[in-house]
């Protein structure tokens, strides 16, 4: 009888593991900065972002952090691990098998770490410092901010249009042939977004934003979860100008613990042009503490096996 029940039990793992969705095919190549800044030095358009089109998914420039956070549906910042995450980048060239779809690709990208970078990882719910998005005790700026009257749109795709499978979505950025007039993209959630170069930065305007996107934005960049506590509804249209410094990510980092532990302390708001960009709009970015679901990462490769 007790041999029967193993059986049984390894038949059903074994089905288990069959059906947990895989690509047929995946390459994996480090990739360097040198190698960025060469590429665009030569004139070449830089391999950086995600494109899942035509069963294949191509992933350039993407660091162990970047990667993990698509593949389990979270933040770079509710990542806890070895800090490598952030400065091992690679190119995946992957082939999605026979029917197999987009929205699996992040239950394949869990089964290749786990297979190329011997990944062990878990969720927990941790007490962890957090930056609560609030509305300042002005209120909202009605200069930069108000509620969106335009709904959001599919474009017509154009000839030149570039397509990135975002966090938030897939994203279809179209540059003006008028390099002074910056470039349109548009994203799911966010509406359109307009980009315009300027002598000391660059002034962004959104048409259909909700704040708890704003919020997983301004998380994109911090060591801290950005959690949404404004209580504001709907959708608005919004205009920033980031200076330089804001947008090469020039402020200062926080100081996380050994073996990559939750940061203790993050960057002060007051020195980070990002957050004084917030401020324009009449919301503030105020520290305190959260239980937040994080991913812990037990054991991982910091190269993988060969392809």
């Amino acid at each position: 009888m007790k041999t029967a029940f193993a059986t049984l039990a390894f038949l059903a793992a074994s089905n288990a593991l069959a059906q947990t969705p895989a690509f047929e095919v995946a390459v994996i190549k480090p990739a360097s900065q040198e190698q960025l800044m060469a590429a665009m030095q030569s004139g070449q358009r830089p391999h950086v972002g995600v494109t899942i089109d035509n069963n294949r998914m191509d992933m350039g420039f993407q660091s162990l952090s970047d990667i993990l956070a698509r593949a389990y549906d979270v933040s770079p910042s509710q990542i806890v691990g070895p800090d490598f995450l952030k400065t091992e980048h690679f190119d995946i060239l992957a082939k999605l098998p026979a029917g197999g779809t987009e929205e699996q690709v992040p239950q394949m990208l869990q089964a290749l770490l786990a297979e190329r970078f011997k990944l062990v990882a878990r969720r927990e719910k941790k007490e962890t410092p957090i930056y609560a998005l609030v509305v300042s005790k002005g209120g909202l700026n009605p200069k930069k901010i108000k509620p969106a009257t335009a709904e959001e749109i599919s474009p017509e795709p154009m000839e030149g249009d570039q397509t990135q499978n975002t966090p938030f979505g897939k994203m279809t950025i179209r540059q003006s042939k008028d390099p002074n007039k910056g470039q349109l993209a548009f994203m799911p959630g966010m509406g359109t977004l307009k980009v315009t170069p300027g002598p000391s930065g660059v002034h962004i305007e959104v048409s259909n934003l909700t704040t708890s996107h704003f919020a997983q934005l301004l998380m994109q960049g911090e060591d801290r979860v950005v959690v949404d506590k404004t209580g504001l509804k709907g959708s608005y249209e919004a205009s920033i100008d980031i200076s330089m410094d804001g947008m090469q990510g020039s402020a200062p980092q926080g100081a996380g613990g050994g073996g990559g532990a939750a940061p203790a302390v993050a960057s002060t708001p007051a020195m980070n042009p990002m957050f004084l960009a917030v401020e324009q709009l009449g919301l503030r970015m105020e520290p305190q503490k959260d239980v937040v679901d994080m991913l812990v990462i037990d054991h991982i490769e910091k190269a993988p096996t060969d392809n």
